[in-house]
């Protein structure tokens, strides 16, 4: 994939080892440009920490990604993924969104999600799960699945890309539980040490 860029986008609440997962996984894929877009308002009615915090922590975790304001500068409103694509576009033609597989399961609730197939190629990261559900959910839902990386290159959009491999684990909902009732040690499994220290030096989740 080495002419398209891959768009990653999640609350980041907190950027965790899944996250960080993904991204090793889409450098392993030999991706252009990796961007990383945190949500602004969600969709979906969320109570997210503090942009800038959830920035930091990205900042904290990772490099060599680049991180998008695109949504967080519109945080007054929801920024639908189908509008951060089109914006996107103009720029970067050949554009692939990144989802994670449990994202995948809900895919067809988000807002024009027909014409997101229709315009950029998808690739779902596996998670901790069962191979078969993630193709009978698609073939429930009428998307088309392409295994074969090399040939999924060549193929025009409305396909999606499952990228098998070890999975994750970790999530936010349950990382914020952890640390909300003192766990810290076991969140420690879940976030990188820098992450962590940030995340109790600004008192976040408690």
């Amino acid at each position: 994939m080495q002419n398209y860029v891959a768009l990653f986008g999640g609350a980041f609440d907190p950027f965790h080892n899944g996250h960080q997962y993904i991204i090793n996984q889409l450098k392993l894929l030999n991706f252009k440009k990796i961007i990383l877009v945190p949500t602004g308002v969600s969709a979906f009615n969320k109570n997210l920490t503090e942009a800038q915090h959830r920035i930091n922590m990205i900042n904290i975790a990772t490099k060599d990604v680049e991180i998008s304001k695109y949504e967080v500068d519109q945080s007054s409103q929801i920024n639908f993924t189908i509008e951060t694509i089109k914006f996107y576009l103009k720029t970067y033609p050949q554009l692939a969104l990144v989802i994670g597989e449990d994202c995948f399961y809900t895919f067809d609730q988000w807002k024009d999600w027909k014409e997101i197939l229709e315009l950029v190629k998808i690739i779902v990261i596996k998670r901790k799960s069962d191979i078969d559900e993630f193709f009978q959910t698609a073939k429930t839902k009428k998307i088309d699945v392409e295994d074969n990386f090399k040939k999924f290159q060549f193929r025009q959009s409305n396909c999606v890309y499952y990228h098998d491999g070890q999975g994750y684990e970790a999530s936010s909902s349950e990382i914020k539980k952890l640390i909300q009732n003192q766990h810290i040690e076991d969140a420690n499994n879940l976030v990188c040490d820098d992450v962590l220290n940030y995340i109790i030096k600004n008192k976040l989740y408690i």
